[in-house]
């Protein structure tokens, strides 16, 4: 029904229009109007997720069909143009090295007159990691990670990583090659999950805050005679002529657990606040918690601004 209706509303209504001399512009545009109207009306109940399940499913499925598969020669070609790398030379030299010093240790241990009573690894290998690592990170991977994110385009990461994994071949050389295209991948991952370190500091600022200042609010709304033992244990814990900062009531926690979880100098009244918190029924197993070196000795937050609720 729908498909009969869009064409006769574009193709006769609004060509109709240009017989209203004069009004033409003004027909088009109430028409315009009404057609938006129906079409939200008509769509503002339909559930696109969905709506749109058959695309995913034609997409998971069709695509890598339709999807042109590259040559065998083109995929021989990409896998092996990494192997001639900048610093072959240089790990062909530390192999040899390397080897060779643990055949000479393997004679020397050959030698010895107790060879009997003393055990010696004589199949020892030499350990090659970081030969292998340094020569890796200096292959010419430009040119193959630009023909992987060419041919797996519109794919997922696990998508593309499959994809690639079935194109190249099952020797030392396609898996040399699929480690590079698994590293590339990881690297874009850890990108766009990067948070920045002052975007950290303030999400965990704003968490300490939100933790205090619920959990003090529910014990103050459940019992408000603790009100006056937080400042009672307050008054106590420093002496009368040092600057402390007491709760006024209810309506003043999010101004004090701001001030005392932004200056040094209000130790006491966070250590008197988590005390309240913890012996309130069920607030221990949550009580908030800072993050310091020792745990006689809390540390402030460093960012003070916070947002309240």
């Amino acid at each position: 029904m729908e498909a009969v209706l869009a064409p006769f509303v574009y193709l006769v209504l609004f060509s109709y229009a240009f017989f209203f001399k004069g009004f033409t512009g003004l027909a088009i545009t109430i028409g315009a109007i009404v057609t938006l109207l129906m079409v939200m009306q008509l769509t503002a109940r339909v559930n696109r997720a969905a709506a749109t399940r058959w695309w995913r499913e034609v997409r998971y499925f069709a695509l890598p069909i339709m999807r042109k598969k590259p040559r065998p020669e083109k995929v021989r070609t990409m896998t092996r143009s990494i192997l001639p790398s900048k610093n072959r030379e240089s790990a062909r030299t530390d192999k040899a090295l390397r080897k060779r010093a643990v055949r000479r240790i393997v004679r020397t241990s050959l030698r010895i007159e107790d060879f009997e009573l003393t055990r010696h690894d004589l199949l020892r290998e030499a350990d090659l990691s970081d030969v292998v690592r340094s020569r890796q990170v200096e292959d010419k991977l430009h040119h193959f990670m630009r023909w992987c994110r060419a041919i797996t385009a519109g794919m997922d990461p696990d998508e593309a990583l499959g994809y690639v994994r079935g194109l190249l071949p099952k020797n030392l050389i396609g898996d040399h090659a699929f480690v590079h295209w698994e590293i590339e991948l990881q690297r874009h991952r850890d990108a766009r999950s990067y948070v920045p370190r002052r975007e950290r500091r303030r999400r965990e600022s704003q968490s300490a805050f939100d933790s205090w200042r619920f959990r003090l609010h529910r014990v103050l709304a459940c019992e408000p005679h603790r009100l006056g033992e937080l400042n009672a244990a307050i008054k106590a814990s420093r002496p009368f002529d040092e600057e402390r900062r007491l709760l006024l009531g209810i309506h003043d926690v999010d101004a004090f657990v701001a001030t005392i979880l932004s200056h040094a100098q209000y130790d006491a009244e966070r250590r008197c606040t988590r005390a309240l918190i913890a012996n309130k029924k069920g607030g221990r197993e949550g009580r908030p918690f800072i993050c310091s070196e020792s745990e006689d000795q809390e540390q402030p937050l460093v960012l003070p601004q916070f947002r309240h609720l």
